[in-house]
């Protein structure tokens, strides 16, 4: 336990004497923005150089310069890398992307106004497959398996029931 205590009292001192070094790198790199975050890598650098080196090797200004900088250069290339691959988007963007709320709002209008139409089940199919999305008699009769015939019957049927409920306001 006492050798952990002079060791941490040790880092604590290396800590002191090399930070100036770690602001003078992220000077050099030129870093304006996310200062914490490259302060916090740099000292995490400095403490990993301080567990690594190995006093046989040669001084360790030089070994925490380099190791200390390094992972700062590594840092802001995943950094760089990751800003070229992914890009924040403002509220104009996402509205871009997601539908309007106002087809919200349509699509519950034209389902209030079909159900107080009261249409039969048919009736409110040719609607929404025929008319809504866009598929012709021939289409919605082949997906229902039956005649171009029935399906006009159901078109003509619901557009009566449908111009009623529309006139009456």
């Amino acid at each position: 336990m006492e050798k952990t205590n002079d060791r941490e009292r040790d880092f604590e001192a290396c800590y002191e004497a090399y930070l100036p070094m770690i602001y003078a790198i992220m000077g050099k790199l030129e870093l304006r923005k996310d200062k914490d975050e490259y302060l916090q890598i740099g000292s995490i650098a400095l403490y990993e150089a301080w567990q690594k080196y190995d006093l046989t090797k040669g001084d360790f200004a030089p070994f925490a310069y380099s190791y200390v900088s390094g992972k700062i250069m590594k840092s802001i290339s995943k950094n760089d890398r990751w800003g070229r691959h992914n890009h924040l988007m403002g509220q104009d963007s996402l509205n871009q992307l997601s539908p309007p709320v106002v087809i919200d709002q349509e699509r519950l209008l034209i389902d209030d106004w079909l159900n107080r139409a009261s249409l039969s089940k048919r009736e409110k199919f040719w609607i929404t497959e025929g008319y809504m999305k866009g598929y012709t008699i021939e289409e919605v009769a082949s997906i229902y398996g039956i005649h171009a015939s029935t399906v006009k019957g159901w078109r003509q049927q619901a557009l009566r029931k449908l111009k009623k409920v529309y006139s009456k306001g």
